[in-house]
């Protein structure tokens, strides 16, 4: 098993690769890590697996006034993102049946 942001457990799901060397991410685990059409995902091999991140990127100017001159640790700002992606995955569950193979 894999842990999604290090907070719900999902089993491992096969995937199998199509022409072009395409797979298709299952729409539990798009929904636990937040990735919609159009997210980049940086590909990698380590320790003799494939490894996919996803890239984040927001523009400076989009978080821009957001602090307001408070002093906030990283690790606060992790922790909330962390409980939103909860969530919504938990939201998520409840609108749609996961279907396992």
């Amino acid at each position: 098993m894999f842990k999604s942001h290090k907070l719900h457990p999902i089993s491992l799901v096969e995937v199998v690769i199509r022409e072009r060397g395409r797979i298709v991410l299952p729409a539990e685990i798009r929904r636990a890590l937040c990735l919609r059409e159009g997210d980049r995902l940086q590909v990698s091999i380590k320790d003799g697996a494939i490894v996919l991140r996803p890239l984040r990127h927001t523009r400076l100017l989009a978080l821009r006034g957001v602090l307001r001159g408070e002093k906030v640790r990283l690790e606060e700002i992790e922790t909330a993102l962390a409980s939103e992606v909860e969530r919504e995955l938990r939201l998520s569950r409840k609108t749609s049946p996961v279907r396992r193979r």
